[in-house]
């Protein structure tokens, strides 16, 4: 996001063993300042950041999930740096992985969702609109769903935020339907395949239908990929299509973006047993070409991927 106003994208990061997050400004070039980093609390384990405005205030600020403190830090944004002015509660043994931000009850304020793993729930904390939110209620997600994964998106087009779930304890993603107010229906399943581990969900339309779909990263053993489940734009999807990654690759987060400028959403994976990335080519019909694959390292592990353009020539990096 923009940080510092400054026109060129700047990085946030989790740094889970160091109870911080780090902040790299952009030199506009795909170079970084030095990393500053921004205490979330002895033992907080920060695990997933998320940029937004929830101050209005025209600044962007840092929701971040502390799967060590089971918390949820608010970093707000001043032009030239963070303060951590509160943490709110996910609950006792929640250990949350992933946050995500959007409008749940349509008062024009941003709110928060996350993924409380260990309590097998999503917590809703609504937003007051000066940065501060309402304490955590909670949706069940089943037991031993383990909720590793969150996104938001308007499946049914009836102009209220839904949410997709990555049920890591299931072979199955999770849908909840928004009723605009802060509340959800009933949770609908959709298997991504026999014993195989849903680990993060992005949202796109990948058949240029105008209909949102949505892309798991997939993994056990034999099964590694991502699954696409198109939408019908009523609040329902297909059955998975899957896209392998190959034997061994342990796919772990996706997101998505046009990375060859053809108008078709391709997708990009993170592959934590092989230590590399994949990226699909979509072809604009829900289908994707033959991965292509680049290194991030030996024994790196990849969790996590963002995309944007660093260096201010129009194209996305990753």
């Amino acid at each position: 996001g923009y940080l510092n106003n400054d026109s060129h994208l700047d990085i946030v990061v989790a740094n889970c063993w160091n109870n911080n997050v780090g902040v790299f400004l952009g030199n506009g070039d795909g170079s970084f300042s030095t990393q500053t980093s921004y205490s979330t609390g002895l033992y907080s384990l920060p695990y997933s950041v998320v940029l937004a405005d929830v101050n209005l205030d025209g600044r962007l600020d840092i929701v971040v999930a502390n799967s060590g403190t089971d918390s949820i830090s608010i970093l707000l944004g001043y032009g030239d740096g963070f303060v951590n002015s509160k943490n709110y509660s996910t609950g006792y043994n929640s250990e949350q992985y992933s946050v995500a931000i959007g409008d749940l009850n349509n008062d024009n304020k941003l709110d928060i969702v996350v993924a409380n793993f260990d309590a097998n729930n999503i917590g809703i904390l609504l937003g007051y609109g000066d940065g501060t939110f309402s304490t955590q209620t909670t949706f069940l997600t089943g037991s031993s769903s383990s909720p590793n994964s969150v996104a938001l998106g308007d499946f049914n087009n009836d102009h209220y935020l839904d949410i997709v779930i990555a049920l890591f304890g299931y072979s199955y993603i999770g849908v909840v339907l928004g009723l605009g107010n802060g509340t959800f229906s009933e949770q609908v399943l959709y298997s991504t395949g026999s014993r195989a581990t849903p680990s993060s969900v992005s949202i796109g339309d990948f058949n240029n239908d105008d209909r949102l779909d949505i892309v798991a990263a997939i993994s056990f053993y034999w099964t590694n990929g991502i699954g696409i489940f198109l939408g019908d734009g009523s609040g329902s999807f297909a059955i998975i299509e899957l896209f392998v990654t190959g034997f061994g690759s342990s796919p772990y987060w996706t997101t998505i973006g046009d990375f060859n400028n053809d108008n078709n959403l391709d997708v990009v994976v993170t592959n934590l047993g092989t230590n590399n990335i994949d990226v699909f080519f979509g072809l604009g019909d829900g289908t994707f070409l033959d991965q292509e694959t680049y290194s991030t390292g030996e024994s790196s592990q990849p969790y996590s991927v963002a995309v944007g353009d660093f260096n201010n020539d129009t194209r996305l990096d990753i």
